[in-house]
């Protein structure tokens, strides 16, 4: 088996830390023996579960203090830049023959596929930086078989409710526009919606929940405790306390809940109607369910983060314009890439206005443009969830972070092993 170990020094408090355990728990499931160190254990703990401290080949380590010593592994991830200390640096140094790879955020920026796995020397080391990313070109998207598992069957369902609500004629519904088929869908819906909100300091949630407090269909929040529930708690001056319900207008309830581990996040992004998600991790894993989202992405100076979200908006355009009807031309590759999930039909212009509203509110909600007044949330997914479930379609067959690394590494120590 092949040594790796994973750097993390958590800044976005669990996001960072989430990454670098669903890489690491992913890549100890493909004969590699993984340690994984942190410099926040609490926060590692919070969203570690039972099978992960039962796996012989993943090993936690505390690196809240420098390390008095190092043994350095065949391959060294260094996740997001975090500084190695003094005597882990010095022991890297002395040991040349390591693999260290700098593990980039997300991007979907056209520039990191000119970046993606070139060498550069930092710091007295040869480093490999790696990008995880939505083209071939990248390194692929953080997700693991136990997401894709939950996610699958999940599309199925979603599509035939999308395609044929309440048990209408599949083949009657081939002449109706994706938006009179989500019309279709939300007007037999189930009597509550349920939506999932884990974010940062927000002032644009306020306006989610204006929408919601009296649009005429029964919703429950889900807010998740920490920065989440203090921003709901700032904006409406609450003392909302985990496990209390809210009741606001009409039709909304706001439910505080406690912070849950991987497994518990995951079935609750997959059996929402609508997520409200935050940083890389969430939004990975958010996207791949095929329910609609907003990305409160994590905010950076400059509003760098606003540069990183519009690429991302134009990526969402160029798969549903482009990628999804050459996929859809090659029925065979199709079938191989989607699990035998079907794309729903999105005509060029109609893909547009679809990714031209969702930038507008995804926007919005990231305060970088006045929220738009016209605003309708049952509008909103009517017109536009057949775009994101297309999406996660499309990302379910795209080849993982994990297995590209793995051919990554492979490809640079695996005459070592021979």
């Amino acid at each position: 088996m092949i040594s790796l170990d994973i750097f993390c020094d958590v800044i976005d408090n669990y996001g960072d830390a989430g990454v670098c355990l669903h890489l690491a728990r992913t890549m100890s499931h493909k004969d590699f023996k993984v340690r994984l160190f942190c410099n926040n254990m609490s926060v590692l703990e919070r969203i570690c579960n039972e099978h992960d401290y039962q796996n012989e080949n993943l090993s936690f380590e505390n690196w809240e203090q420098p390390l008095e010593h190092y043994e350095v592994a065949m391959c060294v991830i260094n996740a997001f830049g975090c500084h190695f200390d003094k005597q882990t640096h010095e022991t890297l140094l002395n040991n040349p023959q390591a693999l260290i790879i700098h593990l980039e955020y997300l991007s979907a920026e056209d520039w990191v596929e000119d970046c993606h796995s070139l060498p550069s020397f930092v710091d007295g080391l040869t480093t490999h930086y790696f990008f995880p990313g939505f083209t071939s070109k990248t390194g692929g998207l953080n997700i693991d078989k136990d997401l894709t598992n939950k996610c699958i069957p999940h599309l199925a369902k979603l599509y035939t409710k999308l395609t044929c609500p309440q048990g209408c004629d599949e083949a009657k519904t081939k002449s109706l526009s994706s938006n009179e088929l989500c019309s279709k869908l939300n007007a037999n819906a189930e009597s509550t919606r349920v939506i999932s909100l884990f974010g940062y300091e927000n002032k644009a949630v306020g306006n989610i929940v204006k929408s919601l407090s009296d649009c005429g269909k029964n919703t429950i929040i889900k807010v998740f405790e920490g920065l989440c529930l203090d921003n709901i708690n700032a904006l409406y001056q609450w003392d909302l306390k985990v496990g209390k319900i809210k009741e606001v207008g009409n039709n909304l309830s706001i439910e505080a809940i406690a912070m849950v581990g991987h497994d518990e996040y995951d079935n609750i992004l997959v059996s929402s109607d609508f997520n409200l998600v935050r940083g890389e991790d969430s939004i990975v894993r958010a996207m791949h369910t095929g329910n609609p989202f907003l990305w409160h992405i994590y905010p950076q100076d400059e509003e760098a983060h606003i540069i990183k979200l519009k690429s991302f908006l134009e990526r969402m355009r160029t798969i549903l314009k482009v990628e999804i009807p050459t996929l859809e031309s090659e029925p065979n590759n199709l079938e191989l890439l989607h699990h035998g999930l079907k794309f729903i039909a999105i005509d060029a212009h109609t893909a547009d206005a679809m990714v031209d509203e969702i930038s507008q509110v995804m926007i919005a909600y990231n305060e970088a443009e006045p929220w738009p007044e016209s605003f309708d949330f049952n509008g909103f997914v009517e017109r536009n969830a057949a775009a994101f479930y297309n999406l996660a379609v499309y990302l379910n067959g795209r080849t993982n972070l994990s297995q590209s690394l793995c051919e990554f590494i492979m490809s640079k120590i695996g005459s070592k092993l021979a």
